[in-house]
């Protein structure tokens, strides 16, 4: 989770207004402590979710979360090449 919030703002041209939301399906183990205040410290939405492990029910959680017209929804270990969000943009955009 550090390392993919870490990339998005280092490498991404994100807009004051784009939503970084992390949902924690082991919100109380020292894992989900250290996520948490790791989300809170750079901005991030933490919104625990203990109710299920599945990937559909956590993903799910995400969009019904997000406050955007668009939303993009990646796990955790993903890291994106400089420059691709913006290109998501145009592409939206076009």
């Amino acid at each position: 989770v550090y390392f993919t919030l870490q990339s998005l703002r280092m490498h991404q041209d994100l807009r004051p207004d784009d939503e970084l939301i992390v949902i924690d399906n082991s919100p109380s183990t020292p894992a989900g402590a250290a996520t948490r205040d790791f989300c809170h410290s750079i901005g991030a939405r933490y919104i625990p979710f203990a109710d299920s492990t599945g990937t559909t029910q956590t993903r799910e959680q995400v969009f019904k979360n997000a406050s955007g017209d668009a939303v993009l929804c990646m796990d955790c270990h993903v890291l994106l090449v400089p420059g691709a969000i913006q290109r998501l943009r145009q592409w939206y955009d076009q």
